[in-house]
């Protein structure tokens, strides 16, 4: 009754891609906390917490990084690492109090994913460092705009119909 086709039969059920999501983040290192829903996976990399979102509807995972803007991040940022890092997409909320960063993955339902989710981990924790380094150049920058400002205020400007002046 349980010989050998009864156990290859067992070895072709695949576990849900959510545990696979967590089971992969833990083997790698990383911690994998599955939410109540079952929809995100909770984790952290370089003292960073993010999280990797499932849609079973549509078969992708989305790896995901958010945080508050503090550095200042701008338009000019994003676009340069996104043109540097073509497989992530970092973007900035509406008002530029939030910016973000996802890596997305679209796979076949049914399937152990756990070995292509290995090399997104790894693509992952190398992208989250190179968001990381940019973060802290653009603060390092902003930092030293600050300073500048308060060493020599801008001055006044008038907008004349003939264009700018300066006072």
């Amino acid at each position: 009754m349980f010989g050998r086709s009864g156990s290859s039969q067992l070895a072709l059920i695949v576990k849900p891609v959510i545990e696979q999501i967590a089971e992969s983040l833990i083997k790698a290192g990383y911690k994998g906390l599955i939410s109540d829903d079952r929809t995100d996976v909770q984790s952290a990399a370089q003292g960073w917490n993010f999280r990797v979102f499932h849609s079973a509807e549509h078969n992708w995972i989305q790896f995901n990084l958010s945080m508050t803007n503090e550095a200042k991040y701008n338009t000019d940022d994003v676009n340069k690492f996104n043109w540097e890092y073509r497989c992530a997409k970092v973007y900035l909320n509406g008002d530029s109090s939030g910016v973000f960063m996802n890596l997305d993955l679209l796979y076949l339902p049914d399937r152990d994913i756990t070995e292509i989710l290995a090399e997104y981990i790894s693509s992952w924790n190398m992208l989250m460092g190179r968001f990381i380094e940019s973060l802290r150049e653009v603060n390092s920058r902003y930092v030293a705009e600050q300073e500048a400002l308060k060493r020599e205020p801008p001055k006044p400007r008038i907008v004349a119909d003939q264009g700018e002046a300066t006072l």
